[in-house]
């Protein structure tokens, strides 16, 4: 199927297919077409009245050579979008319910970057190297890595997290209760602390964060991490409670870590790495702990 022959004019989706464009990039060969169409952005609110957006259209490994300006107006409850016929033959606009674009505490992309934390000055974390987030593909992301787990919510100094210029979060981290929640990350350039922002979204997954984000305004512009100190999502702000006193110790005597074995028992559907994923996002929740440290030990032989 394709959309070359639409007649210009304003939309509602509304099917069991979907009700809204995805926000999200789609691979090729979907939504029955070859080239699906997907919004480069965040749908607006309704306080937001008519605004202009794009639709790109997945051409093999190029995800936005094809695309087409609409506009999309949120009429409290549902979307309306003004669409053009679109730019070559089997592209699509596509639709999709929030549960079929899928939970991205479930679903989403790991980063495991040390040198994205807030300790890092200049280039020592990256071999001499600036990062840079502008080529970012657009989508869910977890930050987990011992260069921390959650964007930074204070302003970074420039040239840190091996960026010339820091990203750090305008507003407070969301509870679990409160979902997907739209947030600023700003963007500390020439010491001009919030300036080529990017808007994104954020989820609290109980444990740890995920984050929907896009490249980056800047070459060297990156998405920043704090360094592992704090505490894990929705943990009180007291000592962790994961010190406790050894045998030999006395109460009031604390030593630093604990050590708790857990036997892992399954049918075999899950790898031991999402078994160790698993297992550190409970032992934050369990004992505020942000960085855990879980190692697999062989079955002890049979008795």
């Amino acid at each position: 199927m394709d959309d070359r022959k639409l007649t210009v004019g304003w939309y509602r989706f509304n099917s069991s297919g979907g009700w809204k464009i995805p926000e999200t990039v789609l691979p090729g060969y979907h939504c029955s077409g070859l080239r699906p169409g997907w919004l480069t952005g965040l749908h607006p609110s309704v306080g937001d009245g008519e605004v202009t957006m794009t639709v790109c259209f997945t051409q093999r490994s190029n995800n936005c050579k094809l695309n087409r300006e609409v506009k999309v107006k949120n009429c409290s409850g549902y979307f309306v979008y003004q669409l053009w016929p679109s730019p070559h033959y089997y592209a699509v606009y596509c639709t999709a319910t929030d549960s079929a674009l899928g939970d991205p505490c479930v679903t989403h992309t790991v980063l495991d970057q040390p040198w994205r934390s807030t300790d890092c000055s200049n280039t020592e974390c990256s071999a001499g190297t600036w990062m840079g987030d502008g080529n970012l593909a657009v989508g869910w992301y977890r930050f987990n890595s011992s260069g921390g787990w959650k964007i930074s919510e204070t302003v970074v100094p420039v040239n840190h997290c091996s960026g010339r210029y820091p990203g750090w979060l305008d507003g407070p981290h969301p509870s679990v209760g409160e979902g997907e929640v739209t947030r600023t990350v700003c963007f500390n350039k020439d010491n001009n602390t919030c300036i080529g922002n990017q808007v994104i979204r954020v989820k609290n997954c109980s444990g740890y964060y995920v984050y929907q984000l896009w490249p980056s305004p800047y070459t060297n512009a990156v998405y920043c991490t704090d360094a592992p100190s704090g505490n894990a999502p929705d943990t009180a702000d007291s000592a962790s409670t994961c010190k406790r006193p050894s045998n030999d110790q006395s109460p009031d005597e604390e030593e630093d870590y604990q050590w708790i074995q857990i036997k892992v028992t399954g049918d075999g559907d899950m790898t031991e790495e999402e078994v160790k994923e698993a297992l550190i996002a409970k032992l934050r929740e369990m004992y505020d702990d942000p960085n855990p440290q879980v190692e697999p030990v062989p079955n002890p032989p049979d008795e």
